[in-house]
């Protein structure tokens, strides 16, 4: 698995047209933002975007990533439908939740000052570091027939 380079101000943004009312949301932390990857197990490139807006509540962001896979990946592949269920029952506030080889999705917490892409690099590469020091469970979560979900720590 490859980790990311510095984070690069033309990363893809995603999201969704929803207005999350009384939800403050900004460009920079402090808050809650998301990423998405396909083929997240590649051993030769790396396909990252990141959210467009850092939530105030990491809630709201669930509900944004929710909203994103139910409404652009769940054509795309099958699982989607199950991770988006796994998502609304799932109560940790940082994680990655992995859909086999295919997809996986991260939460995680933007600090004060700094842009979705910044933080999510840093947390996107500390699960890295964990997945390749750990082979038995990269690959029982590359093969999972359902999603799972990684919190940290």
């Amino acid at each position: 698995m490859l980790k990311l380079d510095a984070p690069d101000p033309y990363f893809e943004r995603l999201g969704t047209n929803h207005d999350w009312l009384g939800e403050p949301w900004g460009r920079l932390g402090p808050g809650w933002g998301w990423l998405s990857l396909p083929r997240p197990f590649s051993s030769d490139f790396v396909e990252v975007s990141f959210n467009r807006r850092v939530f105030g509540r990491y809630r709201t962001c669930h509900s944004d990533l929710h909203a994103f896979i139910t409404e652009q990946i769940a054509h795309l592949n099958p699982m989607a439908v199950a991770a988006g269920a796994a998502l609304q029952e799932n109560q940790a506030q940082e994680f990655v939740m992995v859909c086999g080889h295919a997809w996986a999705f991260a939460s995680y917490e933007v600090p004060s000052g700094q842009r979705t892409s910044e933080a999510g690099t840093a947390f996107y590469n500390g699960w890295v570091s964990a997945m390749n020091s750990d082979p038995q469970t990269r690959s029982a979560v590359m093969f999972s027939q359902q999603p799972t979900i990684m919190t940290k720590g």
